[in-house]
């Protein structure tokens, strides 16, 4: 008989009582509702596909609702026919390029006026608050001429208003 060694030997696996071992908890069968459809079987039963989109669905009377996007195409047309170049296009990438800048100044503008209404601890967003973010995100002549041109535009709403 070969000699074996004891960091050769190998153990012995340990055994536990079985009062000790527990047992994982056993889930009961989940009861069936009553239901208004027929008992017959899933497979039996014709399948309808629903409509892809509840727009397409006959006489539901939902119509899914278009993304919120804020677009400022209407008002650079309106801006661009309104100037001396009645008859000048534009393409729909500058189109979209316009739009993307207008999109990032109103944030921008509105990110900073918010900044301001916090620091002042007020509770109302005034347009005393918007002319100082005007000042604050947009560069020297720049800014001086939006506060004007702003001005002269809730000088007029209030003018139409009353």
């Amino acid at each position: 008989m070969a000699k074996v060694a004891k960091s050769a030997r190998v153990a012995e696996p340990v055994k536990v009582p079985a009062k000790t071992m527990k047992k994982p908890p056993v889930k009961a069968p989940a009861k069936k509702t009553p239901s208004t459809k027929s008992e017959a079987p899933p497979a039996a039963q014709p399948q309808t596909e629903a409509p892809a989109t509840p727009a397409e669905a006959p006489g539901s009377g939902k119509r899914k609702k278009a993304a919120a996007s804020n677009t400022y195409k209407r008002y650079i047309l309106k801006v661009l026919r309104s100037t001396t170049h009645e008859d000048l296009k534009i393409s729909a990438t500058a189109m979209d390029i316009m739009n993307t800048f207008m999109n990032d100044m109103f944030e921008r503008l509105a990110r900073e006026a918010a900044e301001l209404v916090r620091r002042n601890k007020a509770a109302t967003l005034s347009s005393k608050d918007i002319q100082t973010a005007c000042k604050l995100a947009l560069p020297g002549q720049l800014s001086q001429q939006a506060v004007v041109e702003g001005q002269r535009a809730v000088a007029r709403f209030l003018r139409a208003s009353s």
